[in-house]
């Protein structure tokens, strides 16, 4: 099968199907086959098999993410997955097992400029 093939393959099983496990494993024979044609979309949907599947891929997650560090939407998605994992079950009592996801989610993001905070308009009560 071509790559066009697998991944067609694969965002069906993902997307239609609803068969994440199934398509995590074609997903990582693309990007393990495939690593001079990878894309920013081959990426994102290896990124959307893994946070729709019911495994931790972590050691894959950081790969995907060092081959695109500048694009948005990976790290966004990526963030996503973090946040799944360590936030979205948070429970007060519990602020160890978050700690991890959130300084991760947060050493992602970037810094908001606060010259053009200061530029946006005051309300008055």
């Amino acid at each position: 099968m071509t790559k066009r093939e697998l991944t067609d393959q694969a965002k069906k099983l993902l997307e239609i199907d609803k068969k994440p496990n199934e398509a995590l494993v074609i997903y990582q024979q693309v990007w393990s086959s495939y690593t001079e044609e990878r894309n920013e979309w081959d990426a994102l949907y290896s990124l959307k098999s893994i946070r729709a599947a019911e495994q931790k891929q972590e050691e894959w997650e950081r790969e995907v993410l060092a081959a695109f560090p500048e694009n948005e939407k990976i790290n966004g998605f990526y963030k996503w997955i973090l946040f799944d994992r360590y936030v979205k079950l948070f429970k007060a009592i519990d602020l160890n097992s978050a700690e991890e996801g959130i300084k991760r989610i947060v050493e992602l993001s970037t810094q908001n400029n606060s010259c053009a905070a200061q530029s946006l308009p005051r309300i008055s009560y």
